[in-house]
């Protein structure tokens, strides 16, 4: 049949190959990789994602691993770009800092599986666990999707960097397609400039990092089960959304062999006063889920622990170890400060003489966090300054050390 009519609800820019005498009418607003053959009817309202082909075929994998975004099952028609009804949105209640880049995060448990969280500390995903995340820049003044990180649990022998597939899908300028790139790649071009980026004082900005399958893990075997943010604090706190824990209690999706899984979200809090409380998320997110933490060995531990018999975190943020390894704590690196003067980790009152604080704001060699990222956070730095001001004597918090 030659004589074919393809009529399209004009929303949707098409890269369509057509034969012969068929007429087709687009308006193209948005691309679409769509290939039609002779003798097949295609017709698609497009006011309706569901209609249209999932834009799956012809997928190829590299080691199992699918080398294109649409073949990773985040898209139920990647035409649309709509995503499938179980991919669940997420986001934790603070975030990791990654250079001013908007992001989106999906869940996928497999059905009937649940999460296991009788190390309340370390959680342990099922076997088939999905999760994306997306990165947005805007890039000449235009907003638009630069990469998509995978993480996908394809075994359950413990070792977490064999278990679990990492690896990151980079956009191309016109969003048509997303491909697979393991060797990272710095600066995404367009995202290098003279002045700061929003957000932060770092100027010049070198630019924008996608990060290589190598510097993920730098990050990720800070976890026992490889996977961040999908934990008890994070997923806890009030301004966490989507799959938050209170959703995956409700639903029964956390399992346990002591309980666990009954813990209540009240007693999974950040701890502390606002200036307290916004400190110790930020350090969570940014330090202590990958880095500082008992996992690495660090003496310098960031990160918000359950406590296993009390079932809850701790009570005030004095009593975490976020304060005792930090406060009038010596820095153990003296390279990055002036000779002559003794620095601290977190000096109350004193951001000046503040390791942590200095360390933050810094992007060279000394730089916290160390990969990644090219451009210190704003938000990050007036959190631990906040902090470090309300560490008065009169707040129960002792004296700056000399």
């Amino acid at each position: 049949m030659h004589d074919l009519a393809v009529v399209h609800d004009l929303a949707v820019v098409h890269d369509l190959a057509v034969a012969h005498d068929l007429a087709v009418v687009h308006d193209l607003a948005v691309p679409l990789d769509l290939a039609v053959a002779l003798d097949q009817t295609v017709l698609h309202d497009l006011s309706t994602p569901g209609d249209l082909s999932t834009g799956v075929t012809g997928c190829t994998t590299t080691g199992g691993v699918p080398d294109e975004l649409r073949c990773t099952g985040l898209y139920a028609s990647w035409f649309a770009r709509s995503i499938a009804t179980d991919a669940r949105a997420y986001a934790p209640g603070f975030s990791l800092w990654s250079d001013g880049a908007m992001k989106s995060r999906w869940l996928y448990l497999p059905p009937g599986e649940t999460i296991d969280v009788t190390d309340a500390n370390e959680w342990r995903f099922p076997v088939g666990t999905k999760v994306w995340k997306e990165f947005r820049l805007v890039v000449g003044g235009i907003e638009r999707r630069v990469e998509t990180r995978f993480l996908w649990k394809t075994t359950n022998t413990g070792v977490a960097t064999d278990d679990w597939v990492h690896t990151t899908y980079v956009w191309s300028t016109d969003e048509s397609t997303a491909t697979r790139l393991t060797g990272g790649l710095w600066p995404v071009p367009g995202t290098a400039s003279a002045t700061a980026i929003p957000g932060s004082s770092t100027a010049p900005y070198a630019g924008y990092e996608i990060p290589s399958d190598t510097k993920c893990v730098q990050c990720h075997e800070g976890r026992k089960d490889f996977l961040l943010s999908v934990e008890g604090v994070l997923t806890a706190a009030p301004e966490a959304s989507g799959v938050t824990y209170a959703v995956l209690q409700q639903e029964a999706q956390l399992t346990s062999s002591n309980g666990n899984h009954l813990i209540p979200m009240s007693s999974l809090q950040i701890p502390g006063v606002a200036a307290e409380r916004n400190a110790l998320g930020h350090f969570q997110a940014n330090c202590g889920v990958c880095c500082h933490n008992p996992n690495t060995g660090s003496p310098q531990r960031l990160r918000l622990e359950i406590d296993p018999v009390g079932k809850s975190t701790p009570a005030t943020a004095l009593a975490t170890t976020a304060a005792s390894s930090t406060i009038n704590q010596p820095v153990y690196n003296s390279a990055p400060y002036p000779v002559g003067t003794q620095y601290y980790r977190l000096r109350p009152t004193d951001p000046t003489r503040s390791g942590t604080y200095l360390r933050d704001g810094r992007r060279d060699l000394y730089q916290m966090p160390p990969v990644c990222t090219h451009a210190s956070s704003d938000e990050m730095q007036a959190a631990t300054a906040d902090w470090i001001a309300y560490m008065t004597p009169g707040h129960g918090y002792p004296a700056p050390a000399p």
